[in-house]
């Protein structure tokens, strides 16, 4: 997975600013508030032990919930970077390369490999690539950026 952060003119991400979630203190105040329901309201009997499991469970969907908040202005690409020596950026910032991998949907077939380039500004793919079907290693640009070489 890529994550591409929007960061401020500082160069800091712009969610930095905010308090951090206290993900322990959250899922057990959100484990005890519904302990309380379900022995008050549905008859359960209190156990420890079911509350621990309820509290770990919690604090799970609490720190995925938070991790979803973090990202929420940010772009979530699945692939992943080119391999060593190649840069990811081209067009001055302006593009992203990266590698998606599609396993095979049936039994023998081989693997493919996409080279995916990213419009940074239009947050949308410029292009794809198709052909390959090993792992991309190596991805590169010649200068005048007419030209994109693999391998694999």
């Amino acid at each position: 997975m890529i994550i591409i952060w929007m960061l401020d003119e500082q160069g800091k991400d712009r969610h930095d600013v905010e308090e951090p979630v206290n993900i322990k203190d959250l899922a057990a105040k959100a484990t005890e508030a519904a302990m309380q329901e379900l022995v008050r309201g549905h008859g359960w009997m209190r156990d420890e032990a079911e509350s621990d499991k309820l509290r770990e469970e919690m604090k799970e969907i609490v720190w995925r919930a938070d991790a979803r908040h973090a990202i929420r202005d940010n772009t979530v690409l699945c692939g992943g970077l080119v391999g060593e020596g190649s840069s990811p950026f081209i067009d001055d910032g302006r593009s992203l390369v990266y590698i998606t991998e599609h396993l095979a949907s049936s039994p023998g077939a081989a693997m493919t490999s996409t080279i995916v380039v990213w419009d940074m500004e239009k947050r949308e793919e410029r292009l794809s690539l198709e052909g390959h079907t090993d792992r991309i290693t190596w991805v590169g640009i010649s200068p005048d950026k007419a030209t994109l070489a693999s391998a694999s």
